[in-house]
């Protein structure tokens, strides 16, 4: 029996694939920090997919309404047989079942907000508070901006020129220097792919060698094939499935595209920051904070794809300028949404 403390990182099923991409890197992370970790989510959902792929010891957990009483004493039996010291909760719902379930004693709960949501229900019985951005967490929060390990971001931007031949062979073997777009968010109506496949026609009447990568899951993802039929994209645009490897797939791109609508987190922008990319986001959520107001990437007009369209051919047609802000993004990254910086602000909210 080992004495290091066990943490549960709890997850609800509205958690998506990136915010669980995360929660599973911060788990393998606290395990080399001397941690124990144990991730708790619906079966079948991404975090028990990443939870395998990364390591971290899962247990098939689904709460149902958080506020059913049922839920709390469930999860507070889960956390006893287990002797957790701490409970992370990564949405409003984990939230609510964590603050209102029995722990056992000396439990800490500890709470992290990555889209906007209300914490009356749960916030006066949390140990601490966080959000990965002040547009998720306002001022009730701590900052907790979430992205990548830089190691492994270095190590994958190592392995770019590699993967782009790779990629290169795989999605689009008959253009020469091709210029890759890359986009990793839910297929779902906020994420509006859509507006990318819009913008299409115009970047390749200029750069003909682009190719888009969209990489996600989710119930657009049908009618958004479709759509690329239809406007005979097929060889200018390729769907992929995320997985644990999503650091090169950013590596191998040219720039990150990201129109997504009131994104309380920036996950994926943080992690295409930490290996280099330039960046072109709309001008909503957490995107101006993250890019510093347009210092640091381009904040795009959130609901047009002719101006979308444009802001991504003046940075594919600006080398120098797309490297700048490549440089400056790698930077960011590294002094605020780093792994190991989430991991150390998290360690010290145990000892609260």
């Amino acid at each position: 029996m080992t004495d290091k403390p066990l943490v549960i990182h709890l997850l609800g099923r509205d958690s998506g694939w990136d915010e669980s991409w995360f929660v599973l890197s911060l788990a393998g992370a606290m395990n080399r920090a001397g941690l124990r970790t144990l991730a708790a989510a619906p079966a079948g959902s991404p975090a028990e997919t990443l939870a395998r792929a990364l390591g971290v010891d899962f247990e098939p957990f689904a709460f149902g309404s958080p506020s059913n009483p049922l839920a709390w004493i469930k999860f507070g039996s889960l956390a006893k047989k287990v002797g957790a010291a701490a409970v992370f909760a990564h949405d409003p719902a984990a939230a609510l079942v964590s603050a209102r379930s029995r722990l056992p004693a000396g439990c800490r709960r500890v709470a992290i907000l990555y889209r906007r949501a209300r914490t009356e229900g749960f916030a006066a019985r949390t140990d601490a508070l966080f959000a990965a951005s002040r547009h998720a967490g306002g001022d009730a929060a701590r900052l907790l901006y979430a992205g990548a390990d830089i190691e492994t971001a270095k190590s994958a931007e190592a392995r770019r020129d590699a993967t782009r031949a790779r990629f290169i062979g795989e999605f689009c073997p008959a253009k020469e220097k091709p210029l890759f777009l890359a986009c990793v968010a839910p297929f779902e109506a906020e994420s509006r792919q859509r507006m990318l496949l819009d913008a299409m026609p115009d970047i390749l009447t200029n750069l003909p060698q682009t190719h888009l990568l969209l990489a996600g899951d989710g119930p657009e993802y049908p009618e958004l094939e479709r759509l690329s039929r239809i406007m005979a994209l097929e060889n200018s645009v390729t769907f992929l499935d995320p997985d644990q490897d999503i650091l090169d797939l950013l590596a191998a791109g040219d720039l990150f595209l990201s129109p997504r609508r009131g994104d309380g987190a920036g996950i994926m922008l943080n992690a295409a920051m930490a290996v280099g990319r330039s960046v072109v986001a709309a001008d909503s959520g957490a995107y101006p904070e993250i890019l510093d107001g347009g210092k640091i990437g381009v904040l795009a007009e959130s609901d047009n794809a002719a101006g979308f369209a444009a802001a991504i051919l003046d940075l594919l047609k600006n080398r120098n300028r797309r490297d700048h802000f490549g440089r400056l993004a790698a930077a960011r990254a590294a002094k605020t949404s780093s792994l190991a910086l989430a991991v150390e602000t998290l360690i010290k909210a145990l000892s609260i």
